[in-house]
C-alpha cells in the first residue's frame, strides 16, 4: 500500500514538472531574425543597471538618450526605464528571449557615475570624468570601463570579468567570485584590493596596495608600490612587472 501511495506521489510530482516545463517554453520568445531599431524616450539618470543577455554601450553625450537594436518582434519586451536616477535594462516580465542576432543597446549621457550587471551580458562605457565611479557584476558577464575619477570602486560576485582603464586616485577593488578584475590599464596612486573566492586581480598602483586575501585567488601588480598584506587563504601576492 505504501509502495503505490508512493507511485502516486511520484507520478503526480512528474506530470507537475511536465506542466510547469511547459509553461515556461509558452514564456520563451523566439527572434523572428529581422532586425529593428527603436529610440526610447528616458529622463536624465547617471547610473545603468542591466539584468539580463543585452549588449548595452554607454558614452558621453549632451543629451540621454538610449537606442535599442533587437529583432523585431523582441523590442516590446525589452524595458528601458528610469528608478530614481538609475536607468535599468531588463526584460519584461518573466519572459526569456532567444535571440538569433545579439541585442544592442546605446545610450549616451552626460554623466555616469555607476554601472551594473546581472548575468551574462556586456557593457561598455567610454571616457567619462567623474568624482566617484562604481562597478558592480554578478555572473558571467563582461564590464569594461574606460574613466577618469578620483575614487573607484569595482565589486565582482561571479565569473564574469571587470576591465578598467584609464585614471583614478584611489580604488577600491573586491572579488567574492572566480572571476577577474583586470585594471592593469588604470593608473591608479593608491589601492585596496580584497579577494574572498578563487579569482585574480590586477593592479597598476604608484603609491601603495593594501591586499586581504581569504580565498585562493591572487592579487598580481605592476609599478612600485609599497604593498601590504593579510593572507589567511591559499592566494598570494604577485609581483608581475
Amino acid at each position: 500500500m505504501e509502495t503505490m501511495k508512493t507511485s502516486r506521489v511520484t507520478l503526480l510530482l512528474l506530470a507537475v514538472a511536465l506542466m510547469l516545463s511547459s509553461c515556461l517554453e509558452d514564456l520563451s520568445i523566439h527572434g523572428n531574425g529581422r532586425l529593428a531599431t527603436e529610440d526610447r524616450w528616458v529622463a536624465p539618470f547617471n547610473k545603468v543597471k542591466v539584468t539580463g543577455e543585452y549588449n548595452v554601450f554607454i558614452v558621453p553625450g549632451d543629451e540621454y538618450t538610449v537606442e535599442v537594436t533587437a529583432e523585431s518582434n523582441l523590442l516590446g519586451h525589452i524595458v528601458t526605464d528610469r528608478d530614481g536616477d538609475k536607468l535599468k535594462i531588463r526584460t519584461r516580465g518573466i519572459n526569456n528571449l532567444h535571440h538569433t542576432i545579439p541585442i544592442e543597446i546605446y545610450i549616451t549621457t552626460p554623466h555616469l557615475n555607476q554601472v551594473s550587471l546581472s548575468g551574462p551580458g556586456l557593457i561598455q562605457t567610454e571616457n567619462f570624468t567623474t568624482n566617484k565611479f562604481e562597478v558592480f557584476l554578478s555572473g558571467s558577464g563582461l564590464i569594461e570601463s574606460n574613466v577618469d575619477t578620483n575614487e573607484l570602486e569595482a565589486n565582482l560576485s561571479g565569473s564574469g570579468e571587470i576591465r578598467l582603464s584609464g585614471f583614478c586616485k584611489h580604488s577600491d577593488l573586491l572579488i567574492s567570485g572566480s572571476g577577474k578584475i583586470q585594471s592593469y590599464g588604470m593608473e591608479q596612486e593608491s589601492c585596496h584590493a580584497t579577494i574572498s573566492g578563487s579569482g585574480d586581480i590586477l593592479v597598476n598602483a604608484s603609491d601603495w596596495i593594501e591586499a586581504r586575501i581569504s580565498g585562493s585567488g591572487d592579487l598580481l601588480f605592476i609599478n612600485w608600490p609599497e604593498i601590504s598584506s593579510n593572507i589567511s587563504g591559499s592566494g598570494k601576492v604577485i609581483n608581475d612587472n
